[in-house]
């Protein structure tokens, strides 16, 4: 999965752009699993892909970070983010510090795992 943040910055800059983040690693590992079976090496990959996305959101407050703890509760969220109105990303404190523990724990388990998927 590539992520194209040149197509995401040419659509019309009053589009609302949500970014939504599991709320934790084991929550995101999960999810990954559920889709069937992954071998190591697509895993990897996914979550180098992650972590390009998570740059360039946090790079670009155009994005809206939404943490998906609750899928009911995630859409109601959303809808009230588009009817109501949304927070700065300074006020987005939970939200960063998901992603930042998100990012940390990819980095750990690319640098575990790399080594082995490379001796497959």
């Amino acid at each position: 999965t590539e992520f194209n943040s040149a197509a995401v910055r040419s659509i019309k800059q009053d589009t609302l752009t949500f970014f939504v983040i599991p709320p934790s690693i084991d929550a995101w590992m999960e999810r990954l699993t559920l889709r069937g079976s992954m071998d190591p090496k697509e895993v990897s990959r996914r979550l180098d892909t992650a972590l390009k996305m998570f740059t360039v959101v946090l790079q670009d407050e155009h994005f809206i970070i939404v943490v998906n703890s609750d899928f009911h509760e995630t859409v109601k969220k959303v809808h009230r983010y588009i009817t109501v109105g949304y927070p700065a990303r300074s006020e987005m404190t939970v939200e960063l510090e998901t992603l930042d523990e998100l990012t940390k724990a990819a980095h750990q388990y690319l640098a575990k795992h790399t080594t082995e998927i490379a001796a497959q």
